[in-house]
Protein backbone atom coordinates (compact mmCIF):
# COMPACT_ATOMS: atom_id res chain seq x y z
CA UNK A 1 0.00 0.00 0.00
CA UNK A 2 1.20 3.41 -0.70
CA UNK A 3 0.76 6.29 1.56
CA UNK A 4 0.18 10.00 -0.49
CA UNK A 5 1.23 13.19 1.76
CA UNK A 6 -0.83 16.22 1.05
CA UNK A 7 1.50 19.27 2.16
CA UNK A 8 0.88 22.86 2.44
CA UNK A 9 4.33 24.13 2.22
CA UNK A 10 6.35 22.85 5.43
CA UNK A 11 9.07 20.44 6.16
CA UNK A 12 7.37 18.58 8.27
CA UNK A 13 5.66 16.36 5.85
CA UNK A 14 8.77 14.99 3.65
CA UNK A 15 9.93 14.31 7.64
CA UNK A 16 7.19 12.25 7.67
CA UNK A 17 7.04 10.59 4.61
CA UNK A 18 11.18 9.57 4.93
CA UNK A 19 9.74 7.82 8.20
CA UNK A 20 7.38 5.96 6.11
CA UNK A 21 10.18 4.77 4.30
CA UNK A 22 12.23 4.00 6.70
CA UNK A 23 9.28 1.49 7.64
CA UNK A 24 9.31 0.21 4.12
CA UNK A 25 6.35 2.22 2.99
CA UNK A 26 6.08 3.38 -0.75
CA UNK A 27 5.31 7.12 -0.45
CA UNK A 28 3.57 9.81 -2.44
CA UNK A 29 3.68 13.31 -1.87
CA UNK A 30 2.38 16.77 -3.27
CA UNK A 31 2.37 20.58 -1.97
CA UNK A 32 1.11 23.47 -3.00
CA UNK A 33 3.77 25.53 -2.99
CA UNK A 34 5.74 23.67 -5.15
CA UNK A 35 4.16 21.53 -8.13
CA UNK A 36 0.56 21.98 -6.93
CA UNK A 37 -2.30 19.56 -6.09
CA UNK A 38 -4.22 17.75 -8.18
CA UNK A 39 -6.81 14.64 -8.63
CA UNK A 40 -4.15 13.05 -11.10
CA UNK A 41 -1.65 12.99 -8.01
CA UNK A 42 -3.54 10.05 -6.24
CA UNK A 43 -2.70 7.33 -8.16
CA UNK A 44 -4.19 3.62 -8.64
CA UNK A 45 -2.25 2.62 -5.55
CA UNK A 46 -2.63 4.63 -2.88
CA UNK A 47 -4.71 3.03 0.39
CA UNK A 48 -4.19 6.27 2.83
CA UNK A 49 -3.33 9.90 2.31
CA UNK A 50 -2.39 12.06 4.91
CA UNK A 51 -2.88 15.74 4.77
CA UNK A 52 -1.71 18.95 6.52
CA UNK A 53 -4.00 20.51 8.89
CA UNK A 54 -3.53 23.82 6.62
CA UNK A 55 -4.96 22.10 3.83
CA UNK A 56 -9.09 22.57 3.71
CA UNK A 57 -11.31 19.86 3.60
CA UNK A 58 -12.56 20.76 -0.21
CA UNK A 59 -9.01 20.22 -1.52
CA UNK A 60 -9.06 18.36 -4.79
CA UNK A 61 -7.12 15.67 -3.62
CA UNK A 62 -9.04 15.17 -0.39
CA UNK A 63 -12.57 14.78 -2.66
CA UNK A 64 -10.47 12.71 -4.97
CA UNK A 65 -9.35 10.22 -2.09
CA UNK A 66 -13.26 10.16 -0.69
CA UNK A 67 -14.57 9.63 -4.39
CA UNK A 68 -12.77 6.25 -4.20
CA UNK A 69 -13.29 5.16 -0.68
CA UNK A 70 -9.55 5.81 0.04
CA UNK A 71 -9.15 6.47 3.87
CA UNK A 72 -7.65 9.66 4.98
CA UNK A 73 -5.99 11.13 7.93
CA UNK A 74 -4.67 14.26 9.21
CA UNK A 75 -1.11 14.49 9.78
CA UNK A 76 -0.92 15.00 13.61
CA UNK A 77 -3.25 11.99 13.84
CA UNK A 78 -0.71 9.81 11.62
CA UNK A 79 2.05 11.38 13.98
CA UNK A 80 0.40 10.42 16.98
CA UNK A 81 0.18 6.76 15.50
CA UNK A 82 3.44 6.83 14.61
CA UNK A 83 4.51 7.29 17.91
CA UNK A 84 3.70 4.03 19.19
CA UNK A 85 6.30 2.48 17.46
CA UNK A 86 8.93 4.25 19.10
CA UNK A 87 10.37 3.42 22.89
CA UNK A 88 10.76 7.17 23.86
CA UNK A 89 8.86 10.16 22.25
CA UNK A 90 9.79 13.71 22.76
CA UNK A 91 7.44 16.04 21.96
CA UNK A 92 8.69 19.90 21.47
CA UNK A 93 5.56 22.33 21.68
CA UNK A 94 5.65 26.06 21.99
CA UNK A 95 5.01 28.98 20.12
CA UNK A 96 7.74 29.90 19.52
CA UNK A 97 11.51 28.41 18.89
CA UNK A 98 10.06 24.65 18.44
CA UNK A 99 11.55 24.31 15.34
CA UNK A 100 15.31 25.12 16.42
CA UNK A 101 14.67 23.28 20.02
CA UNK A 102 14.04 20.06 18.04
CA UNK A 103 16.31 20.37 15.22
CA UNK A 104 18.97 20.93 18.22
CA UNK A 105 17.87 18.26 20.42
CA UNK A 106 18.11 15.99 16.96
CA UNK A 107 21.49 16.64 16.48
CA UNK A 108 22.38 16.43 19.81
CA UNK A 109 21.09 12.44 19.64
CA UNK A 110 21.86 12.24 16.18
CA UNK A 111 23.24 8.98 16.80
CA UNK A 112 20.50 7.44 18.89
CA UNK A 113 17.55 9.40 17.68
CA UNK A 114 15.08 9.74 15.02
CA UNK A 115 14.37 13.68 13.89
CA UNK A 116 11.78 15.44 11.73
CA UNK A 117 10.39 18.82 11.78
CA UNK A 118 12.86 21.43 10.34
CA UNK A 119 15.88 21.03 8.13
CA UNK A 120 19.54 21.89 10.05
CA UNK A 121 22.91 22.23 9.34
CA UNK A 122 25.74 19.87 11.46
CA UNK A 123 29.88 19.55 10.25
CA UNK A 124 28.27 21.64 7.26
CA UNK A 125 26.07 19.10 5.70
CA UNK A 126 22.32 20.32 5.59
CA UNK A 127 20.09 17.41 6.99
CA UNK A 128 16.45 17.94 6.03
CA UNK A 129 14.41 17.41 8.46
CA UNK A 130 15.29 13.50 9.50
CA UNK A 131 17.57 11.32 11.35
CA UNK A 132 16.57 7.58 11.69
CA UNK A 133 17.98 5.38 13.91
CA UNK A 134 17.60 4.13 17.35
CA UNK A 135 14.13 4.14 19.49
CA UNK A 136 13.85 7.84 20.40
CA UNK A 137 11.61 9.82 18.15
CA UNK A 138 12.31 13.84 18.63
CA UNK A 139 9.32 15.52 17.04
CA UNK A 140 7.55 19.07 17.07
CA UNK A 141 4.11 19.15 18.42
CA UNK A 142 2.08 22.10 16.60
CA UNK A 143 -0.49 23.85 18.32
CA UNK A 144 -2.26 24.62 14.89
CA UNK A 145 -6.15 22.91 15.62
CA UNK A 146 -4.43 21.12 18.89
CA UNK A 147 -2.66 19.12 16.64
CA UNK A 148 -0.02 18.14 19.31
CA UNK A 149 -2.91 16.38 21.49
CA UNK A 150 -2.14 13.37 19.41
CA UNK A 151 1.10 13.05 20.63
CA UNK A 152 1.36 11.23 24.30
CA UNK A 153 2.86 9.24 26.83
CA UNK A 154 6.22 10.66 26.79
CA UNK A 155 8.14 14.00 27.17
CA UNK A 156 6.67 17.25 26.56
CA UNK A 157 9.08 20.35 26.38
CA UNK A 158 7.12 23.33 25.92
CA UNK A 159 9.38 26.25 24.65
CA UNK A 160 6.88 29.47 25.42
CA UNK A 161 3.68 30.40 25.39
CA UNK A 162 2.24 33.32 23.55
CA UNK A 163 -1.24 33.48 22.10
CA UNK A 164 -1.45 32.69 18.30
CA UNK A 165 -3.34 30.65 15.40
CA UNK A 166 -6.46 33.62 16.18
CA UNK A 167 -8.30 31.37 13.06
CA UNK A 168 -8.66 28.38 15.82
CA UNK A 169 -8.56 29.73 19.02
CA UNK A 170 -11.22 31.89 20.34
CA UNK A 171 -8.97 34.11 22.79
CA UNK A 172 -5.77 33.49 25.27
CA UNK A 173 -7.21 30.87 27.59
CA UNK A 174 -8.67 28.52 24.79
CA UNK A 175 -5.17 28.95 23.50
CA UNK A 176 -3.71 27.94 27.22
CA UNK A 177 -5.79 25.47 27.93
CA UNK A 178 -4.32 23.43 24.48
CA UNK A 179 -0.85 23.20 26.09
CA UNK A 180 -2.34 22.32 29.79
CA UNK A 181 -3.67 19.00 27.73
CA UNK A 182 -0.60 18.69 26.17
CA UNK A 183 1.22 18.81 29.27
CA UNK A 184 -1.28 16.01 30.46
CA UNK A 185 -0.65 13.70 28.51
CA UNK A 186 2.93 12.99 28.59
CA UNK A 187 4.58 11.81 31.82
CA UNK A 188 7.49 14.39 32.25
CA UNK A 189 6.80 17.85 31.06
CA UNK A 190 9.86 20.14 30.15
CA UNK A 191 9.05 23.98 30.33
CA UNK A 192 10.66 27.40 30.62
CA UNK A 193 10.67 28.27 34.21
CA UNK A 194 10.80 31.85 33.16
CA UNK A 195 7.27 31.73 31.48
CA UNK A 196 4.66 32.81 34.21
CA UNK A 197 2.02 31.34 31.87
CA UNK A 198 3.79 27.64 32.37
CA UNK A 199 4.01 27.66 36.32
CA UNK A 200 2.24 24.77 37.32
CA UNK A 201 1.74 23.61 34.15
CA UNK A 202 3.63 20.32 35.15
CA UNK A 203 1.55 19.33 38.37
CA UNK A 204 1.22 15.95 39.18
CA UNK A 205 4.21 15.05 36.38
CA UNK A 206 8.09 15.22 36.75
CA UNK A 207 8.84 18.74 35.90
CA UNK A 208 12.21 20.28 34.94
CA UNK A 209 12.69 24.06 34.41
CA UNK A 210 15.11 25.99 32.37
CA UNK A 211 15.66 29.57 31.91
CA UNK A 212 17.77 32.63 32.33
CA UNK A 213 16.41 32.99 36.34
CA UNK A 214 18.30 31.42 38.95
CA UNK A 215 15.40 29.72 40.52
CA UNK A 216 15.31 27.66 37.34
CA UNK A 217 16.66 23.57 37.09
CA UNK A 218 18.84 24.67 34.27
CA UNK A 219 20.21 27.95 34.19
CA UNK A 220 22.21 30.02 31.40
CA UNK A 221 24.81 31.97 32.82
CA UNK A 222 27.60 34.66 31.46
CA UNK A 223 25.72 34.66 28.19
CA UNK A 224 27.69 36.89 25.00
CA UNK A 225 25.87 36.55 21.44
CA UNK A 226 26.61 38.82 18.48
CA UNK A 227 26.22 38.55 14.64
CA UNK A 228 29.65 38.09 13.82
CA UNK A 229 31.14 35.65 16.93
CA UNK A 230 27.92 33.70 17.63
CA UNK A 231 26.63 32.90 21.31
CA UNK A 232 28.53 31.32 24.39
CA UNK A 233 27.13 30.91 27.76
CA UNK A 234 27.55 28.72 31.30
CA UNK A 235 25.38 26.24 32.26
CA UNK A 236 24.45 25.76 35.98
CA UNK A 237 22.17 22.40 36.81
CA UNK A 238 21.09 23.05 40.90
CA UNK A 239 24.78 23.88 42.23
CA UNK A 240 26.43 22.16 39.90
CA UNK A 241 28.04 24.09 36.99
CA UNK A 242 27.90 21.73 33.90
CA UNK A 243 29.81 24.10 31.79
CA UNK A 244 30.27 26.17 28.57
CA UNK A 245 28.80 26.01 25.20
CA UNK A 246 29.82 28.20 22.04
CA UNK A 247 26.98 28.30 19.42
CA UNK A 248 27.36 29.67 15.62
CA UNK A 249 23.79 31.09 15.97
CA UNK A 250 23.33 34.38 18.06
CA UNK A 251 20.27 35.92 19.08
CA UNK A 252 19.68 35.96 23.27
CA UNK A 253 16.16 33.51 21.79
CA UNK A 254 18.57 30.74 20.61
CA UNK A 255 20.82 30.85 23.53
CA UNK A 256 17.24 29.71 25.37
CA UNK A 257 16.57 27.65 22.74
CA UNK A 258 19.94 25.66 23.31
CA UNK A 259 19.36 25.61 26.52
CA UNK A 260 15.84 23.83 26.20
CA UNK A 261 17.20 21.35 24.12
CA UNK A 262 20.29 21.44 26.68
CA UNK A 263 17.88 20.31 29.26
CA UNK A 264 16.01 17.56 27.40
CA UNK A 265 19.08 15.55 26.24
CA UNK A 266 20.71 15.71 29.77
CA UNK A 267 17.71 14.98 31.77
CA UNK A 268 17.66 11.74 29.10
CA UNK A 269 20.96 10.98 30.51
CA UNK A 270 23.25 12.45 27.16
CA UNK A 271 27.01 13.80 28.79
CA UNK A 272 27.91 16.81 28.65
CA UNK A 273 31.07 16.67 26.30
CA UNK A 274 28.47 15.17 23.93
CA UNK A 275 25.48 18.18 24.59
CA UNK A 276 28.32 20.82 24.14
CA UNK A 277 30.36 19.54 21.04
CA UNK A 278 26.95 18.85 19.03
CA UNK A 279 25.77 21.86 19.51
CA UNK A 280 29.26 23.80 18.69
CA UNK A 281 28.74 22.13 15.01
CA UNK A 282 24.64 22.82 15.02
CA UNK A 283 24.60 25.50 11.82
CA UNK A 284 21.42 26.83 12.17
CA UNK A 285 17.99 26.12 10.12
CA UNK A 286 17.36 28.01 7.14
CA UNK A 287 15.10 31.22 7.74
CA UNK A 288 16.29 31.50 11.13
CA UNK A 289 18.69 34.07 10.70
CA UNK A 290 19.81 32.33 7.64
CA UNK A 291 22.52 35.30 5.95
CA UNK A 292 21.58 35.70 1.99
CA UNK A 293 23.52 37.15 -0.66
CA UNK A 294 23.89 41.13 0.21
CA UNK A 295 21.69 43.82 -1.70
CA UNK A 296 23.85 46.32 -3.23
CA UNK A 297 26.57 45.08 -0.46
CA UNK A 298 24.26 45.59 2.46
CA UNK A 299 23.79 42.70 4.28
CA UNK A 300 20.78 40.52 4.11
CA UNK A 301 19.53 37.98 6.54
CA UNK A 302 16.03 36.12 5.93
CA UNK A 303 14.10 35.02 9.14
CA UNK A 304 10.70 33.12 9.66
CA UNK A 305 9.44 35.44 12.77
CA UNK A 306 5.51 35.81 11.70
CA UNK A 307 4.17 36.73 15.07
CA UNK A 308 4.74 40.41 17.60
CA UNK A 309 7.45 38.28 19.93
CA UNK A 310 9.63 36.45 16.90
CA UNK A 311 10.07 40.38 15.16
CA UNK A 312 11.29 41.93 18.24
CA UNK A 313 13.30 38.83 18.84
CA UNK A 314 14.75 38.69 15.35
CA UNK A 315 15.75 42.76 15.57
CA UNK A 316 17.04 42.39 18.93
CA UNK A 317 19.40 39.93 18.17
CA UNK A 318 21.72 42.44 16.14
CA UNK A 319 22.24 44.62 19.01
CA UNK A 320 22.64 48.34 18.37
CA UNK A 321 23.23 47.62 14.53
CA UNK A 322 21.09 49.38 12.22
CA UNK A 323 18.34 47.17 10.10
CA UNK A 324 15.64 47.65 8.34
CA UNK A 325 12.85 45.46 8.54
CA UNK A 326 10.90 43.84 5.43
CA UNK A 327 7.66 42.60 7.31
CA UNK A 328 5.45 40.10 5.21
CA UNK A 329 2.64 39.85 7.31
CA UNK A 330 0.82 36.08 7.36
CA UNK A 331 -2.57 35.74 7.69
CA UNK A 332 -5.15 38.61 7.94
CA UNK A 333 -6.41 37.16 11.29
CA UNK A 334 -3.22 37.19 12.70
CA UNK A 335 -2.63 40.68 11.85
CA UNK A 336 -5.95 41.93 12.61
CA UNK A 337 -6.16 39.82 16.38
CA UNK A 338 -2.41 41.03 17.04
CA UNK A 339 -2.43 44.81 15.50
CA UNK A 340 -1.31 46.69 18.46
CA UNK A 341 1.39 44.47 19.38
CA UNK A 342 2.81 44.05 15.79
CA UNK A 343 2.81 47.66 16.03
CA UNK A 344 5.12 47.81 19.49
CA UNK A 345 7.62 44.90 18.13
CA UNK A 346 8.12 47.29 15.20
CA UNK A 347 9.59 49.98 17.22
CA UNK A 348 12.57 48.39 18.26
CA UNK A 349 15.59 51.07 19.17
CA UNK A 350 17.88 49.49 16.60
CA UNK A 351 15.06 49.05 13.83
CA UNK A 352 15.42 52.37 11.62
CA UNK A 353 12.79 51.81 8.73
CA UNK A 354 9.72 49.39 8.46
CA UNK A 355 8.78 48.01 5.09
CA UNK A 356 5.65 46.35 4.70
CA UNK A 357 4.64 43.94 1.87
CA UNK A 358 0.77 42.49 1.52
CA UNK A 359 -0.26 40.15 3.43
CA UNK A 360 0.22 35.98 3.10
CA UNK A 361 -2.95 34.66 3.06
CA UNK A 362 -1.38 31.41 3.12
CA UNK A 363 -4.58 29.34 4.40
CA UNK A 364 -7.03 32.10 4.13
CA UNK A 365 -9.09 33.34 0.99
CA UNK A 366 -10.49 36.44 2.04
CA UNK A 367 -8.93 40.02 3.19
CA UNK A 368 -10.14 41.45 6.52
CA UNK A 369 -12.17 44.81 5.69
CA UNK A 370 -9.91 47.71 6.62
CA UNK A 371 -7.00 45.60 8.47
CA UNK A 372 -4.78 44.92 5.51
CA UNK A 373 -0.97 46.27 5.07
CA UNK A 374 -1.92 49.45 3.58
CA UNK A 375 -4.12 50.45 6.59
CA UNK A 376 -1.65 48.89 8.67
CA UNK A 377 1.23 51.09 7.46
CA UNK A 378 -0.87 54.02 8.30
CA UNK A 379 -1.34 52.76 11.94
CA UNK A 380 2.24 52.49 12.35
CA UNK A 381 3.26 55.64 10.58
CA UNK A 382 1.40 57.06 13.50
CA UNK A 383 4.01 55.65 16.10
CA UNK A 384 7.07 55.71 14.38
CA UNK A 385 9.15 57.23 11.11
CA UNK A 386 10.31 55.67 8.26
CA UNK A 387 7.88 53.59 7.47
CA UNK A 388 6.70 52.65 3.60
CA UNK A 389 3.81 50.35 1.99
CA UNK A 390 5.37 48.17 -1.06
CA UNK A 391 2.96 46.93 -2.67
CA UNK A 392 5.03 44.37 -4.99
CA UNK A 393 8.75 42.38 -3.71
CA UNK A 394 10.22 44.96 -6.71
CA UNK A 395 9.19 48.06 -5.05
CA UNK A 396 10.42 46.91 -1.80
CA UNK A 397 13.70 45.88 -3.24
CA UNK A 398 14.06 49.43 -5.24
CA UNK A 399 13.16 51.27 -1.88
CA UNK A 400 15.63 49.78 0.51
CA UNK A 401 18.11 50.46 -2.48
CA UNK A 402 17.30 53.92 -2.51
CA UNK A 403 16.56 54.45 0.93
CA UNK A 404 19.23 52.34 3.61
CA UNK A 405 22.58 53.41 3.94
CA UNK A 406 25.92 51.58 3.77
CA UNK A 407 25.68 50.22 7.40
CA UNK A 408 22.38 49.20 7.64
CA UNK A 409 21.10 45.10 7.58
CA UNK A 410 18.20 44.12 6.02
CA UNK A 411 16.20 42.38 8.02
CA UNK A 412 13.80 39.92 5.84
CA UNK A 413 10.54 38.33 8.28
CA UNK A 414 7.89 36.50 7.22
CA UNK A 415 6.57 32.52 6.97
CA UNK A 416 5.63 33.00 3.47
CA UNK A 417 7.52 34.36 0.11
CA UNK A 418 9.42 37.33 1.71
CA UNK A 419 12.84 35.87 0.15
CA UNK A 420 11.86 37.01 -3.20
CA UNK A 421 12.50 40.35 -2.28
CA UNK A 422 16.28 39.80 -3.04
CA UNK A 423 14.88 38.74 -6.65
CA UNK A 424 12.88 41.83 -6.65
Amino acid sequence: MKIHFVGAGGASMRGLMRIAQSKGISVSGSDWVYGGHGAGNISADVGLVVYSGAIALDNVELVEAKKRGIPTVERGEYLGRLCGQFGRVIAVAGTHGKTTTSAMLGCIMAESSLHFGGSYVTNGERVDGVRVAGTTLITEACEYKRSMLHISGGIAVITNVDFDHPDCYKDKADYMDAFVDFARGHRTVIHNGDDAKLRGIGANRRTITFGLGEDNDYCAVDISTNPLAGSAFGVVKGDEYLGKVSLKLFGLHNVVNALCAITAAHTMGTDWDTIANRLKDFGGLERRLERLENIDNRAVYLDYAHHPDEIACAAAAFGMQPVSVVMQPHTYTRLMSLWERFGESLCGKNIVRVVVLDVYAAREVRPIDGKGSEEFCQYLSGIRNNVYYAPSFGDAKSHLLAQCSADETILLLGAGDVDRVIGG
